[in-house]
């Protein structure tokens, strides 16, 4: 005789899925997918609709008003969000997560502090390495700086964090990148000894 496992989570009555609520907002704009296999068919059918709709379902941060997600759709190559500069890090902590499961809300919440606190530490660290600030930038608010992977790397290495990163090929593949594109890398590593790192 076969035994039935306990059921080890419900959802709470009236509950509904994510998923369930971006459904009912296409229904909303004209779109009636009845089941998961309707959606998921329709996702991939109409790869732009559907991720300017997820897109503008989840309230995701944008420089500009959303017009295309796809430009091309060859692979490899193709050309996502445009239009769209975005910063990921503040999309991402802007809002605190779901806390169902918890009726205080206190576990989460502080969590959810820590993970800002520290992220806001991270990033202020990173300008400090030289990054240039995009906020001057691009005309952006609420962003510390940018630093190139390169610079990063060898600051990592310095500080004695072993990244099996080889640095020295690293410097060549940005020099190549600025050989290939015309494009001046941020690197200080690729134009002086002076700061994270001489030049090999």
């Amino acid at each position: 005789m076969t035994q039935t496992p306990d059921v080890l989570w419900r959802p709470r009555p009236g509950t509904t899925s994510e998923l369930t609520r971006f459904a009912d907002r296409l229904r909303g704009r004209g779109v009636d997918l009845p089941d998961y296999e309707a959606l998921r068919t329709w996702s991939v059918e109409n790869l732009d609709e559907f991720w300017l709709e997820a897109w503008r379902h989840f309230d995701l941060l944008t420089s500009t008003e959303l017009h295309r997600a796809l430009v091309e759709d060859t692979m490899p190559g193709a050309i996502w969000f445009p239009e769209v500069a975005t910063n990921y890090a503040a999309a991402v902590l802007r809002l605190p997560g779901r806390t169902d499961d918890d009726t205080r809300g206190t576990g989460p919440l502080n969590t959810w502090a820590a993970v800002e606190s520290g992220t806001s530490m991270v990033d202020a660290s990173l300008g400090g390495l030289g990054g240039e600030p995009s906020a001057v930038e691009q005309n952006r608010s609420g962003e510390t700086g940018n630093v190139a992977t390169e610079d990063l790397v060898v600051a990592l290495e310095r500080a004695g964090v072993a990244t099996e990163i080889d640095v020295p090929a690293l410097r060549e593949a940005g020099r190549l990148q600025e050989r290939m594109t015309g494009v001046s890398s941020r690197a200080r590593v690729l134009r002086t000894g002076s700061g994270l790192g001489a030049p090999t």
